[in-house]
Formats: structure tokens, C-alpha cells, sequence
């Protein structure tokens, strides 16, 4: 199912999960600013989370990679923020490397 992003809303990505990917969220065009909040549960000892892009949010294939991935902190939320003049259609996250002894959920925030 695709998600849409909506101003001032944050969207929930993955919730308290150990492995998987999200539904892709469709970016509007006039968002340039993008926060994804990426919060671990008490005790986590591994895992990481990678955020994608691509221009097709219904495009089957291996999405591009945003940046390296980020791993998810115990009891702690990691922020990435990405501000770009350039136009992004459609992210997702992926549970890169899985979440150890806890779990992993992500938000997005985005603006204009």
C-alpha cells in the first residue's frame, strides 16, 4: 500500500519491528525539507535502517540508497534530516541489518 506524505503530519514508516521495509511514501513536489526520525527501543544492541528513494513509488526494482545506513541507538531516536533543492518522489526504509534484543520504528516529517 502506498502511503502520501502530508504537510505538518508526521507518517509512521515502521513500528516496533526487527526486520522488514515500509510501504513507499509518495513525496509532494513542493517538500524539500525531509526528517526521519528513527527511534530504538531500550536494550537494542544492533541493527540499522537504510532510507531509499526512487522516482516510481510503485517501481519494483532496487531503489537508490540515501546516504550510508543508520544505526538505530538503544532507548534513543536518531534524527536525519535531508534538505535539497532537488525533488524527491517517494522514499522508503528498510531494515538494513536487523534490530538485536528490541525494535526499531521510523517517522517521517516533511515541508516546504
Amino acid at each position: 500500500m502506498i502511503k502520501s506524505a502530508m504537510r505538518g503530519v508526521i507518517t509512521t514508516l515502521l513500528s516496533a519491528v526487527t526486520s522488514g521495509e515500509s510501504n513507499p511514501l509518495v513525496i509532494p513536489d513542493s517538500y524539500s525539507k525531509h526528517t526521519f526520525y528513527i527511534r530504538g527501543s531500550n536494550g537494542v544492541s544492533a541493527g540499522a535502517i537504510q532510507i531509499s528513494t526512487t522516482s516510481d513509488p510503485s517501481y519494483a526494482g532496487t531503489w537508490a540508497p540515501y546516504s550510508s545506513p543508520v544505526t538505530v541507538v538503544s532507548n534513543s531516536e536518531v534524527v536525519v534530516n535531508i534538505s535539497a533543492p532537488s525533488i524527491f518522489r517517494a522514499f522508503k526504509v528498510t531494515v538494513s541489518t536487523p534490530v538485536v534484543d528490541g525494535t526499531v520504528s521510523v517517522y517521517y516529517l516533511g515541508a516546504s
